[in-house]
């Protein structure tokens, strides 16, 4: 094991979850743009035959009044889907089931970090789901960790260095959400602190001065 070995594989299961649900995550404001242009350039090829139409149309439906109303509503409409294809899954037994979530085809945090640590379980590598609290409203996936953590909770600062169980040497964060994977040793203070900044539900924006986490071993992703 070592950091470079795991921010590589920390890597390439970011990329795998990201590319498998690209533009279905509710809450990424790049996948609503990422949407709205699937549906402009879709629009623009069944309406114009002219290339440069097509391109014209999209610039100026984008510069339009009405696109942030369509973002609203693509929102809601897939934080309503990606809620009732969980709940579904959760029903039907198939909660950490990652190919009931590849055919479902939607997801926020919670089924990218299933994506990720089934793409590192095909590897051989051992890693964690990581879900913060409520307010803070996140999931994550982290390599390089000691064994044993499967059903615990551990509290750090999310803008300091934080200990155990997360100062391992080797310890990584995935997060395929975010699109970032980065080692918790020299970068935990700011970039976990700049991610659930964007994730929290707290009316004031401010984080507490610890949040709560709590590992679900990879070891239960299928």
């Amino acid at each position: 094991m070592s950091l470079n070995r795991n921010l590589m594989l920390a890597e390439s299961a970011a990329k795998y979850a990201h590319d498998a649900l690209r533009g279905r995550a509710s809450n990424r404001p790049e996948d609503i743009v990422h949407t709205l242009h699937e549906e402009l350039r879709t629009f623009a090829r069944d309406s114009f035959t002219d290339a440069d139409v097509q391109k014209d149309y999209v610039l100026s439906a984008l510069n339009g009044t009405t696109i942030g109303t369509r973002g609203n509503t693509i929102y809601q409409h897939r934080w309503t889907a990606i809620e009732e294809a969980r709940t579904a899954r959760t029903n039907a037994g198939r909660r950490l089931e990652s190919a009931a979530i590849l055919q479902d085809g939607i997801g926020n945090c919670f089924e990218h970090a299933v994506l990720a640590c089934h793409h590192l379980n095909g590897k051989g590598v051992t890693s964690y789901m990581v879900d913060t609290d409520d307010d803070t409203n996140h999931c994550f996936v982290v390599l390089g960790l000691a064994g044993n953590l499967d059903g615990t909770t551990a509290n750090a600062a999310p803008n300091a260095a934080p200990g155990q169980p997360f100062n391992a040497a080797f310890a990584v964060v995935c997060d395929p959400w975010y699109h970032e994977w980065f080692a918790i040793g020299t970068h935990w203070s700011t970039k976990m602190h700049r991610i659930l900044r964007t994730t929290n539900k707290r009316s004031s924006g401010q984080l507490p001065a610890q949040v709560s986490f709590t590992f679900t071993g990879a070891n239960h992703v299928t």
